[in-house]
């Protein structure tokens, strides 16, 4: 198990956009993945806040902050 940053596995976008979609959409403005897609491509950085982290077990995503 390991922690990376979003920025080195982009890849997982998509699917961090559904799993907050689903538990935070209700909370939204104007629900929608695709803009929660685009926030996170803002997010692609490692040295300054807003950065996101993943933990990564044999490729799969197990969670991220």
């Amino acid at each position: 198990m390991e922690f990376i940053y979003l920025k080195d596995k982009p890849e997982f976008i998509t699917q961090i956009a559904h799993w907050y979609f689903k538990q935070w959409a209700y909370l939204m403005e104007t629900p929608s993945v695709e803009i929660i897609k685009d926030k996170l491509q803002t997010q692609l950085n490692c040295s300054k806040i807003p950065l996101v982290l993943l933990l990564i077990e044999n490729e799969k995503l197990l969670g991220f902050l």
